[in-house]
């Protein structure tokens, strides 16, 4: 897949390099218009074209006005690479494009635009059309409340109309029938017809009762009752009229008889009032139903068309945003606020990000993400301020566990929302450490705004030559970034920079991880009590003291010394070999690598030491010692790792040793350009201009070769699947990551310079006690003194026990003096000395104050022992004081037993006698003779 930049200017050629091309497909001006024609025709633009002249390919294009910015896809599967115009918001649709075409291209984008604008037509009409429905139905519903109140009049006709038809007949038979025989009438209408009636009605009330399903009691019987009394009354009211109508006659000239016709009416009123007022209520009362619910109706309709016609408004303003191509930062804040806007008052926001309405979009802080990728400094994306009323941002309900703020966890939302793909968009809560903002960065390509997994043993790599790399990160084209921490014959060291916050811990424990994963050990100094590396205490050699400074240092220079020299006599051996063959005598057998480069396999691990806080040493001869050893340990698989806040000299404290550093690798945390510089930083893209996005570095590899990567991602948290507790330890606690074992030579080295006791130190359930136990400084006392012991009686100074083990034991190893029960039994210790304190008494007994380095310092104190940690011996001037020092010590009765006793540490009374006591001393003696012998 090939994507071409968006440009205002007219588009130039890009040549597509092999990895995004298909193989046989290649960018031309001239293509078959058809697949069986003959001949090619020329063309102004290029698209691609197989090897038979053919066009192949997807085309997408943005739907905005007078953008140039396309891509093309080859596969089926493929989408385009970036999926949104880098200068509108909007995602590239696909596109036909004609072969015939002489601009074919462009013909695609205008027919994109078109179908742009019919589609915001179109939600334009659906939103007249949905206001027009809702405005007809609620027409509709108050014209069907005038047709229910037509209807409701009928209901006055059946009783209306009986009433009427029997007052008629009543009065033709007054007129035409017998006197006698009409009063008879009226007489039995009254008595015997109000009787029928009252039955006749009462008994079709129940059946239309029943066949309705209910039961006839209650209120409904009584119902019933009552309308067979209006009949009933209804019946003798006819009766008695026409009794009295029989004597009064129904002349209208005859007074009497209008009277008795005005009576009739008066009955007809009486008997009907009752049923016409219930009918008359139940009309009123559904009258004003019907006119709420068409009120109700018409207020939803209302409310829908107006909704709708702020939504078609807001769409007209987006539209109108898009029409005006947004090309400044302003402009494309302003887009991305009326956006954020429509979206915090959409219907899904509630549940989704119910924050987002009191959040808003800043347009004057909106910034074009630039980064360098092959050293040209190239936009990938925008950058938006995000401003929240106070707390609007703050997580809720954590009760335990990890809960993502509110803004990171929106993240697939917004995505959704905004019709891109997640990784195409990076949240940030707080950025700078600003309370309520947050910023949102959207890329044209996922290299860095999608997290870079840490991949462990996969992302080490080892070249034919040796050289070990590890993946530093990924940068902007998305291509991975290795470097060295090895490469045969050159340094590897580097160092580190950033402010707070910026993800410069996590990549300092992948380094340390990949050290072990490639096969080395690594050592860490960090002088913050381990707060950011605890759990790797007992995995490998940690200092937090100045004297685990020194052991890991004096161990440095004396591994690099003995690298040196097998080194030295491997390129030796090979000299010999040479002048042997041209001699044409036997050839030795080769040593080491066939090229003369150190081994790692064989002559020593990867050893890679790590000095976090490095501007809190604040030790001149320190870091002018870090400088020393990193000129010569440039060749032999070793190297140191600096980590610091700042790089001025007020962290280094030395401008070589910085620039050093610097030249073999740095790496910068959104640092201000100005304090990189002070570290050495030869770029001219600023770190401070990357996006706020934890991991993201700029690497400088010297020369102004800049590159912004996305580092590594390690999750820390106990919860994480797959984080650093997985990769450590296995599900039953098992340790899956460890040192690889240490060839003999190298761990010689390690013992005797106590890097190994340094190791021990820190394993164990008590590891990281027994590391911090050493951080309040002790001076030792004057030589020969003595302090108050545990138990109660004198504790003789180290200094003292070990000179005096030295002067009746020649030729010792640090290990027979450390191990001696004297400790226990006559010296008045209650457990085995620190191996910093060890140190701290060798260095002062071969005459070395604080800070001095033996070899490169001359002794400024008395030397009372010479040797190495292999054998020891007492000098002529130390002689008559560890004679004395024996013989008061070997005066002292032996103290039964002490706390260190139980915990299996040796005492005098181990129940061996001074025979066998003294035998085993030999045996240990005779065991330093053989390292010593195993060494030379």
């Amino acid at each position: 897949m090939m994507t071409r930049p968006d440009s205002t200017e007219p588009v130039t050629t890009q040549v597509p390099t092999p990895k995004r091309m298909p193989a046989g497909v290649e960018m031309r001006r001239w293509w078959k218009p058809t697949p069986d024609a003959s001949t090619m025709i020329a063309h102004e633009q290029e698209i691609p074209v197989d090897e038979d002249g053919n066009p192949v390919g997807k085309l997408y294009v943005c739907p905005a006005d007078e953008c140039k910015t396309y891509a093309w896809t080859f596969a089926a599967e493929d989408q385009p690479d970036p999926a949104c115009c880098p200068k509108h918001p909007e995602q590239l649709i696909p596109a036909r494009v004609l072969p015939t075409d002489d601009d074919p291209i462009g013909s695609a984008s205008r027919t994109a635009r078109e179908r742009w604008r019919a589609h915001v037509d179109v939600r334009k009409k659906r939103a007249a059309a949905f206001a027009q429905i809702k405005a007809d139905a609620a027409r509709e519903a108050a014209s069907g409340v005038a047709r229910r109140t037509h209807d409701d009049y009928k209901g006055h006709l059946p009783t209306a109309g009986i009433a009427l038809g029997s007052f008629a007949t009543e009065v033709c038979i007054a007129a035409t029938a017998q006197p006698l025989l009409s009063a008879s009438l009226g007489t039995a209408v009254a008595t015997a017809g109000a009787v029928v009636a009252y039955v006749v009605v009462y008994i079709l009330e129940r059946q239309k009762i029943v066949k309705a399903g209910q039961e006839v009691r209650g209120r409904r019987a009584r119902r019933a009752r009552e309308r067979a009394r209006r009949a009933l009354y209804a019946a003798g009211a006819a009766g008695v009229w026409l009794v009295l109508a029989t004597g009064t006659g129904v002349d209208v000239r005859d007074p009497l008889a209008a009277l008795a016709l005005l009576l009739g009416a008066l009955l007809i009123w009486a008997t009907c009032h009752k049923t016409w007022t219930e009918i008359s209520e139940a009309r009123d009362s559904q009258r004003e139903a019907a006119r709420l619910a068409a009120e109700a109706a018409a207020r939803r309709a209302q409310e829908e068309a107006d909704r709708l016609r702020r939504e078609a408004e807001r769409q007209v303003e987006v539209v109108e945003v898009v029409e005006h191509q947004p090309e400044t930062p302003e402009e494309m804040g302003e887009a991305m606020r009326v956006w954020w806007e429509n979206a915090a008052h959409s219907e899904f926001a509630g549940t989704a990000f119910q924050q987002m309405k009191h959040t808003w979009i800043v347009p004057e802080k909106t910034k074009r993400v630039i980064v360098p990728i092959e050293g040209v400094d190239t936009p990938v994306g925008w950058q938006y301020f995000i401003q929240s009323k106070p707390g609007a941002l703050v997580t809720r309900g954590i009760s335990s566990g990890f809960v993502a703020p509110p803004l990171l966890a929106a993240r697939d939302w917004i995505a959704s929302m905004m019709g891109i793909q997640p990784e195409l968009i990076e949240l940030v809560d707080r950025p700078d450490r600003v309370q309520n903002t947050g910023a949102m960065i959207i890329s044209t390509t996922p290299s860095l705004t999608s997290p870079l997994k840490y991949r462990g043993r996969a992302g080490i790599k080892v070249d034919p030559d040796g050289t070990i790399s590890r993946l530093a990160g990924r940068a902007g084209n998305g291509v991975d970034v290795y470097e060295p921490m090895y490469i045969p014959g050159q340094p590897a060291s580097g160092m580190t920079i950033g402010i707070p916050g910026a993800g410069k811990t996590v990549s300092v424990i992948c380094r340390i991880m990949d050290v072990l994963f490639a096969g080395g050990l690594p050592t860490l100094q960090d002088p913050k009590m381990l707060v950011d590396f605890a759990y790797f205490i007992g995995l490998f050699p940690i200092g937090v003291t100045l004297e685990h400074r020194d052991v890991i240092m004096r161990t440095k220079m004396a591994e690099r010394a003995r690298r040196q020299k097998v080194l030295a006599r491997q390129r030796r051996e090979a000299t010999a070999r040479v002048h042997a063959r041209r001699r044409g005598e036997p050839v030795p057998p080769r040593t080491g690598r066939p090229d003369n480069f150190y081994d790692t396999s064989c002559d020593g691990l990867l050893f890679g030491s790590f000095w976090e806080e490095f501007h809190m040493i604040n030790d001149d001869r320190f870091v002018k010692l870090i400088g020393q050893e990193q000129r010569l340990q440039r060749a032999i698989a070793m190297f140191d790792h600096l980590i610091s806040q700042d790089g001025g000299l007020g962290d280094f404290k030395d401008g070589a040793v910085r620039a050093m550093f610097q030249a073999s690798g740095l790496h910068v945390f959104r640092t201000p350009i100005n304090r990189a510089r002070l570290a050495g930083y030869s770029g001219d893209y600023d770190p401070a201009s990357m996006p706020p996005i934890p991991g993201l570095e700029s690497y400088d590899t010297g020369g102004g070769a800049v590159q912004v990567i996305r580092t590594p991602y390690l999750d820390p948290r106990e919860e994480a699947e797959g984080g650093l507790f997985d990769t450590l330890w296995g599900p039953n606690g098992e340790l899956l990551l460890e040192v690889a074992p240490i060839p003999d030579p190298m761990m010689e080295v390690l013992e005797r310079e106590g890097l190994m006791d340094l190791w021990r130190l820190g394993q164990g359930e008590h590891g990281l006690d027994n590391l911090l136990a050493g951080t309040e400084p002790v001076r030792d006392a004057p030589t020969g003194a003595q302090v108050a012991g545990t138990d109660g009686r004198s504790k003789t100074e180290a200094r003292d026990v070990f000179l005096a083990l030295i002067g009746q034991n020649p030729g010792c190893t640090r290990r027979f003096v450390v191990e001696n029960p004297i400790w226990f039994a006559q010296a008045g210790w209650d457990r085995e000395p620190n191996p910093s304190t060890i140190t701290r008494a060798v260095r002062r007994l071969k005459g070395f104050e604080e800070g001095e380095i033996e070899g490169r310092d001359k002794p400024s104190l008395p030397v009372l022992i010479t040797g190495d940690a292999g054998a020891l011996y007492v000098t002529d001037a130390g002689a008559p004081l560890a004679a004395k020092l024996w013989t008061d010590l070997s005066s002292r009765p032996s103290l039964p037993t002490g706390p260190a006793a139980s915990e299996g540490a040796p005492t005098a009374d181990d129940g061996l006698t001074d025979e066998q006591r003294a035998e085993r001393n030999e045996e240990l003696r005779q065991e330093a003779e053989l390292v010593r012998a195993g060494g030379e």
